[in-house]
């Protein structure tokens, strides 16, 4: 799937380069400065690959490892555990650490503020890799956007949206496709409703396109 007309990619002459320099696999001292939660991408890995390591997390969303190389991400596997030495706990928690670590980084400044078709629109791109995984530290969601309740959406790895809380619905699953659709590494269709101190998972549905489209007409 070619990414949209506003999302840049890595050329592959970086990933592969970034690949070459690398961490090994068994590399724990090294790994674990780099590892964060990345959310499973919808589109399907390569035949062959190793299957990823997954958890359920708070608030009951399931996310996977990565290991941050720059312009690509190298999945963490469950038998990489073994080579790495380490518990299952220990990763989590190190990738946990890391993510709030990245998102001390993060300024409020970023988040850019919108109105799409008259509906208040808050984004944020990290640069840190980290933007959907926000919702696993609510306090830095507090902190970045501020305490009013909000729709947040991540269509993307390191993008998050926020919409008021009493958007449609509809709205927010077609707003949802349309930024996802844009880009390779689209993630699930999840929502997050946060009321300024807790985050729950909430579902988008589907979106009747025309009808949708009719209400930002």
């Amino acid at each position: 799937m070619p990414a949209g007309p506003n999302v840049s990619v890595p050329a592959m002459a970086d990933v592969i380069r970034a690949i070459e320099c690398a961490p090994r696999a068994d590399d724990w001292p090294s790994v674990r400065k780099l590892v964060i939660p990345v959310f499973p991408r919808v589109r399907a890995l390569p035949v062959g690959s190793p299957e990823p390591l997954r958890v359920l997390l708070p608030p009951g969303v399931v996310v996977g490892f990565g290991v941050d190389i720059g312009p690509a991400f190298m999945a963490v596997s469950r038998e990489q555990l073994g080579l790495l030495g380490v518990t299952e706990a220990d990763l989590v928690g190190q990738a946990l650490a890391n993510l709030l670590a990245r998102a001390e980084q993060v300024e409020p400044t970023s988040v850019v503020h919108e109105s799409f078709h008259g509906l208040p629109l808050v984004g944020l791109q990290t640069g840190h890799s980290i933007g959907s995984t926000l919702v696993f530290v609510p306090d830095q969601l507090a902190r970045l956007f501020g305490r009013m309740p909000r729709l947040f959406m991540a269509p993307v790895r390191d993008v998050l949206l926020g919409l008021p809380n009493d958007v449609d619905p509809e709205l927010a699953a077609w707003l949802f496709e349309d930024f996802a659709s844009q880009d390779p590494n689209g993630l699930a269709p999840i929502g997050y409703r946060f009321d300024g101190q807790r985050v729950v998972t909430a579902s988008l549905s589907t979106p009747a396109l025309p009808a949708a489209r009719q209400r930002l007409a």
